[in-house]
Parts: structure tokens; C-alpha cells; sequence
């Protein structure tokens, strides 16, 4: 991969994660769609908002028209906090170390899953 692609790819990242934000705020809670594999609403939404006005304006003045804010990493940062956060404190106390209940973490598709896994490996790493 060129430093180019990844730049791009980065930039991509912190489009989505603002535009998703606005997605939310107008939406609202578009998670429970996802979770029935509906994402008509949102689909609807991205048309409207970026598929429409996508030529006229510059990736960074469309995502500034469409959320009223320059790009920013927060959203995208808040989204990685939210979902990976917990992953840190067994980063910490693993080290360069993961062990098999940590890979299968970083695998697990839901939260609610993810939420399993901590439980039965939370204790487990506190008594070592």
C-alpha cells in the first residue's frame, strides 16, 4: 500500500465517522436497523445529503455543509473509544502478549458478544 492509499483511507475513516454522527443526530437510533439488517433509512439519508451534492463540492466542504462543522478526528475518535476502549485495560496488562481470549475479542462482530468475553476473561487476568 502506498503512504497515499493510507491517507486516503484515513481521510475516508474521518469522513464516515462525522457524516454517521449527522447521520444519527437527524435519524436517530439507526443502530437498531442495523441490528434487523434494515439500512434503508440510511441509505435514504446518504442519497439526500452526499450521493446528490457529491460533484459539486469538495469532499471537506460537503462534509462541512452537511454536518455544519471542518472535519474533525473526534467523531472518530469517540467511535474507536467507545468500541475498542475496553481493549486497552488488556493491552495494559497483557503487554506484547494476547492471549487467545484477547484475539478472539478483537474477532467478536456485537457488543453484546464482546460484552461475554470480558466478563469470563475479566476475572481470570485480575487473579494473575
Amino acid at each position: 500500500m502506498a503512504a497515499s492509499d493510507i491517507s486516503n483511507l484515513h481521510l475516508g475513516n474521518l469522513y464516515a465517522a462525522q457524516l454517521m454522527d449527522k447521520a444519527k443526530q437527524d435519524l436517530g437510533d439507526l443502530d437498531a436497523d442495523f441490528r434487523l439488517g434494515k439500512f434503508v433509512r440510511l441509505k435514504g439519508w446518504l442519497n439526500e445529503k452526499v450521493h446528490r451534492k457529491g460533484q459539486q463540492y469538495r469532499p471537506r466542504d460537503l462534509a462541512q455543509r452537511i454536518t455544519g462543522q471542518p472535519l474533525s478526528p473526534t467523531p472518530l475518535v469517540t467511535y474507536l473509544r467507545t468500541k475498542y476502549g475496553e481493549l486497552l485495560w488488556y493491552f495494559v496488562r497483557l503487554g506484547p502478549e494476547l492471549s487467545f481470549r484477547v484475539r478472539r475479542f478483537l474477532r467478536t462482530r456485537n457488543d453484546e458478544s464482546r460484552r461475554q468475553v470480558i466478563s469470563r476473561a475479566g476475572p481470570l487476568l485480575k487473579a494473575e
